[in-house]
């Protein structure tokens, strides 16, 4: 009985041993940062050593912008322009998500005719909601909540009526 547990032991050490790599790379720290070295602003994401930076946002025509980590850390939101022109021939403006570690694209999420969305955030723990500010076309910024599991856009106040 006691070759079995030694057995039992030595196979659960080598087990652990072999996630260990894995486990590390999954936990360690990281920094998301902008850069607009390689072209257009980008939203990139690298250890705090500086190894395995990536690009996240992978816009080669317009900038995007760090918005946040999702409070499960599997995702990050971000804004700026899309690779398209709005109905106007102007830039487009929209928030988008990127899944950490999956090779696609980032998805676009909420697209209007505003002229800006920014400063996206995750909310509440679960991160089924985004808030963030929309810059309308009439020139008024108001904050919004985006539901995930539906698209809408529930605007929450305007900050020109709160004081202080």
């Amino acid at each position: 009985m006691k070759k079995v547990a030694i057995a039992a032991l030595t196979v659960g050490l080598a087990v652990a041993a072999w996630n260990a790599p894995a486990l590390a790379a999954a936990l360690t720290p990281k920094i998301f940062y902008n850069s607009d070295v390689e072209g257009p602003s980008n939203v990139y994401m690298m250890n705090t050593d500086g190894t395995q930076k990536e690009n996240l946002s992978q816009s080669s025509l317009r900038g995007r912008y760090f918005g946040s980590v999702s409070p499960d850390g599997t995702e990050v939101v971000m804004f700026g322009q899309t690779d398209d022109l709005d109905h106007d021939g102007g830039l487009d403006y929209a928030l988008f998500i990127k899944k950490i570690g999956n090779p696609e694209p980032p998805q676009m999420i909420a697209n209007d005719d505003a002229r800006d969305k920014f400063e996206p955030r995750f909310f509440p723990t679960d991160g089924s909601k985004i808030a963030f500010i929309k810059h309308d076309l009439d020139g008024s910024k108001d904050v919004y909540v985006l539901d995930r599991n539906t698209g809408e856009q529930k605007e929450l106040f305007d900050p020109d009526t709160v004081k202080n």
